[in-house]
């Protein structure tokens, strides 16, 4: 990522910034460029420029972060987060243009499909952003297809990559295990979201997750309806924020999400059993699922 960043023509100042960004990542690490090379390696795959494709999938993962980022406004530890909206939008344009540059330099077998699933999951996961930010979604089934949409077609994407290039086995059954490890990744988040107002400001903005699609859907009064109703303010609820998680809790609203996890979690390892190779593999993947 930091060589194709230093070759790129932006400029010395763009670099800097960019470079300064993956760094940041780095404490993360890079789990979407790891799901690509393990599905790569999964069929024998034994091209080096697998590299520059993980590569790819990563900056383009770092510039569909910090678009989110713009539009959430949550994530204040950031190196982004001061910059104001208008060098933001350069810097994503930048990265964007940058990731297609890097597929559009790989060669021989799996290229052509390589342009089609990137185009694919980049257009389902706008589509899945826009849903996000009209925060309209009342219901269970709705919101898991939004953050399938979202977050499970960037996840796919990683696997498809992959395993694309190497063989045309099973990806049917990657592509829907793909998603929905990006939808446990987001009812996790979801989890820290509502437990962690310091960090996240999911329940300051009035973010709709599960736990509270959930709490709104109960006929029982609790502070997090009162709140989305108008009747309480941020800066109210705040002090008693202790109460409050336990009332989410007493309702049942973090049981609901794990329930639904685990159910996510369940079908997700009986795909990776079905997959027509070795064990050692399958079990590398469940390792994202557990």
């Amino acid at each position: 990522m930091d060589k194709f960043i230093k070759k790129s023509s932006f400029d010395e100042d763009l670099k800097l910034m960019m470079l300064h960004f993956i760094d940041y990542k780095s404490n993360e690490g890079f789990y979407f460029g790891e799901l690509t090379l393990l599905h790569y390696r999964m069929f024998n795959g034994k091209r080096y420029d697998i590299y520059s494709v993980a590569a790819a999938l990563e900056i383009l993962i770092l510039a569909s972060d910090i678009m989110d980022d713009l539009a959430d406004k949550d994530n204040i530890s950031a190196p982004w987060y001061p910059l104001d909206q208008s060098k933001l939008l350069n810097i994503t344009t930048g990265l964007l243009f940058l990731s297609k540059q890097i597929l559009d330099n790989v060669q021989g077998k799996g290229r052509r499909v390589l342009d089609k699933l990137f185009y694919e999951s980049i257009y389902r996961s706008i589509s899945g952003q826009k849903l996000d930010l009209n925060n309209k979604i009342k219901d269970k089934q709705s919101y898991l297809e939004l953050i399938k949409k979202k977050s499970g077609s960037l996840t796919a994407l990683a696997c498809l990559m992959g395993a694309s290039l190497s063989s045309s086995q099973n990806l049917d059954i990657i592509e829907n295990y793909g998603e929905k490890l990006g939808i446990i990744s987001q009812l996790s988040n979801d989890l820290s979201g509502v437990k962690q107002w310091d960090e996240k400001s999911d329940i300051r903005q009035k973010k709709i997750t599960l736990p509270i699609i959930y709490l709104l859907s109960l006929k029982e009064e609790s502070y997090i309806k009162r709140y989305f109703e108008g009747m309480i303010i941020f800066n109210e609820l705040r002090k008693i924020k202790g109460e409050v998680v336990q009332e989410m809790e007493r309702l049942g609203a973090f049981s609901y999400v794990h329930v639904t996890l685990q159910v996510y979690k369940n079908q997700a390892i009986q795909l990776v059993d079905q997959l027509n190779v070795c064990n050692d593999y399958k079990d590398r993947v469940k390792n994202y699922i557990y």
